[in-house]
Formats: C-alpha cells, structure tokens, sequence
C-alpha cells in the first residue's frame, strides 16, 4: 500500500501496463473534478460502465446531526450529520463512500434530498458549485481489508477530502473507496 499526499506524488506500484495506466488515469480523473459524483458519471459514460444507467447512492447509513433536535436546533449547533452510501451505476457498484457534512450550511430542500432519496451527495449539492481539497489518497493492493462495504469486490484506491462550497467555506469530509469495475478493461 502506497500513501500518496497530492498528484504530483502519485505512483501506482509495479510495473506501468495497461491496467494501472487506467488506474492512473481514473485517480488524476477523480482527483481534477469538482466531485466524485461529477468524477464517476463521466468516467462511467466515456468507459461504457453501467449503460443507460444514472449514478445512484444505496444507502446503508444516514444520521442527522441529532435526530432530537429539528433541523433549525441542530444548524444552530452545527453538528454533522453522516451519511455512507455505495455508489451504483446500472449493476455495477463503483464506490463506497462516508460522508461527514454540516447540515447547517445546506438549504433545506438539499437536506431533504439526502434523507429521503439515493441521490449522490455530490450531485445534490452541485448548485453550491463544489470544489474538493484532497487530503490523502492511497493505493490499494488489493489485498488488504477496507471495511464491508466493498460488495466482495477488490479495492483500487481510497481518497478522503475535505469538499468546500465554491465560496471556499468546509461543507464535508469524506472518505471513498474506488472498486474494480473502473478499471475493468472486459
């Protein structure tokens, strides 16, 4: 396993052939774009990944940042609130991801958005023009565990952002786990 702190630092190990050139290629994609969302929906339409299908998030856990309190008690104490989801286009499962984010700096109709349907977090707040801060990534081997979310499949890289509004204030933090079927070649 490889920590690498920002592009210019990247390096996928081992010899460069055709599968981490394309493991190259989605990390500087990924890392170049406003939001993994806006990331896996491009990638997936040029690479034919989960035709005709929209990028959804499958839900395994939300929490609001207290569920006592109303959403106008809880933006008053800026707590966050949590969300981890597995990213699907068509059958294909791309990512898992966690999501730490202040509920108080979004607009009600985007918190209702992310508690009630399987909306990306990235495409719901894409009206907040978002920008990420990569923080880490690191490239697996394949070998070690990352957590249960994986749906069996391999893991090819991991990020964790923080993701700023397009005014530069900290929205979220968030950590995902990229799977095989990006690289996937057939």
């Amino acid at each position: 396993m490889e920590h690498i702190q920002n592009r210019a630092e990247y390096a996928v190990p081992g010899p460069r052939d055709k599968l981490s050139g394309r493991l190259d290629d989605l990390n500087n994609h990924i890392l170049a774009a406003p939001s993994v969302s806006e990331a896996l929906e491009t990638w997936c339409q040029v690479n034919g990944i989960g035709l005709g299908a929209t990028l959804r998030a499958d839900v395994l856990e939300r929490r609001a940042a207290d569920a006592t309190k109303s959403n106008d008690q809880a933006r008053q104490g800026g707590e966050l609130s949590y969300r981890r989801v597995r990213l699907v286009r068509g059958d294909a499962v791309l990512a898992c991801a966690e999501i730490w984010f202040a509920a108080e700096l979004l607009p009600d109709e985007m918190l209702v958005a992310l508690e009630s349907t399987d909306c990306p977090f990235g495409l719901v707040i894409a009206p907040l023009q978002p920008k990420r801060r990569n923080l880490s990534v690191i490239a697996h081997d394949g070998l070690e565990a990352v957590g249960n979310d994986t749906s069996g499949l391999r893991p090819l890289l991991e990020h964790r952002a923080c993701v700023l509004t397009g005014e530069g204030v900290e929205l979220a933090v968030t950590r995902e786990v990229f799977l095989e079927p990006l690289i996937n070649t057939g």
